[in-house]
């Protein structure tokens, strides 16, 4: 049909469609090919996911959300990405999360900068430590910004994007995260 066609679906900055391979907590996991700018509402309800708290966008380097941004869109103006989307359900706990993809970053990186192979071993080090109940606020936000200077100084992509779900986690899951550890 031609590309001014395919430029008519989606929205003015992200125009035609996108694959978007979908796993996780839903009846329908699979590939979907959706026009740029569908709500991440109308994915979950497409893929039958229930009683979602959080979709990680982007992969482990991408960002995590709660449920109070699903009417946000999957679009370059709004959350880009290059198409994995990952749901969480209401029973997962987002510190194990989290710990999973930090112990995945520090398998995977290289170790030829100096930001990503100490960094992402800080950041590890900072959710063990949540999980034992021996942090203080302040150093979390020191991890916070060691992980903007990560996304900074790190060679490549690898280190530059390790920290969004760091940041996005402990930002959008904090009260679940911090409570959990007064117990």
């Amino acid at each position: 049909k031609g590309g001014d066609w395919y430029a008519k679906v989606g929205t003015d900055k992200s125009s035609g469609s996108k694959l978007f391979s979908v796993s996780g907590d839903c009846e329908k996991p699979g590939v979907y090919e959706l026009p740029w700018g569908t709500k991440i509402s109308e994915l979950l309800k497409l893929v039958g996911a229930k009683d979602t708290k959080a979709v990680q966008i982007g992969g482990a380097s991408g960002v995590c959300i709660d449920a109070s941004k699903f009417d946000r869109a999957l679009a370059y103006e709004d959350l880009a990405t290059g198409g994995s989307v990952m749901i969480f359900g209401k029973n997962r706990d987002m510190l194990k999360v989290l710990k999973n993809f930090m112990e995945f970053f520090v398998e995977e990186s290289c170790g030829q900068c100096t930001p990503c192979r100490i960094g992402n071993t800080k950041l590890l080090e900072g959710v063990e430590m949540i999980e034992r109940g021996d942090f203080t606020f302040d150093y979390i936000n020191k991890l916070k910004e060691l992980g903007t200077t990560m996304q900074a100084a790190s060679k490549c992509g690898l280190g530059q994007s390790s920290p969004n779900s760091f940041i996005s986690i402990l930002e959008n899951f904090k009260d679940e995260i911090l409570n959990k550890t007064e117990a």
